[in-house]
């Protein structure tokens, strides 16, 4: 083998180091401006059909965030830019941490649709709104809820109790 092509293979090899790690790097840094964008279209949606699509849409960004991103990005990117349309809270440290991020869709006949995800030091899950629940009680403090029949909500705060 020629050293003109050992070289070329070298320089090859590197271009691929160097393109896996810009790739990689980009799938996790926090996409402020694509959630934010995201944020700003839900807002100004025209009708429900749109709103609800761009609901899924922003949804969808913070899954593939939140899949490719460390537990520690998770927790470390600053919220305050996105606060306006995001309820995003945290509470405790370490192994108690805690970060809820969630958002509500207002329909036409003044019915809401939430979104939201809830990041622990284990890692996320996303909360799945159960349109349902209207029709049930949940105002009930003892209740407790799953991912899955979550009834919806903006979350301003959260206490843990020890």
């Amino acid at each position: 083998m020629s050293s003109r092509t050992k070289l070329s293979r070298g320089l090859l090899t590197v271009g691929l180091v160097a393109i896996i790690s810009v790739s990689c790097k980009s799938q996790t840094a926090f996409p402020r401006q694509a959630i934010e964008s995201a944020c700003v279209a839900l807002r100004e949606a025209p009708s429900d059909g749109v709103r609800l699509e761009r609901h899924e849409a922003l949804k969808e960004i913070w899954r593939q965030w939140l899949t490719g991103a460390s537990v520690e990005d998770a927790f470390a990117f600053e919220p305050a830019s996105l606060q306006q349309t995001l309820g995003i809270v945290d509470a405790g440290k370490g192994p108690d941490q805690i970060r809820i991020i969630s958002w509500n869709v207002e329909l036409s006949d003044r019915t809401h649709r939430y979104g939201g995800f809830v990041i622990l030091p284990t890692g996320w899950t996303e909360l799945n709104h159960d349109e349902r629940m209207r029709d049930r009680d949940v105002l009930d403090d003892q209740r407790r809820f799953k991912p899955d029949d979550w009834p919806g909500a903006i979350y301003y705060d959260v206490v843990i109790e020890y």
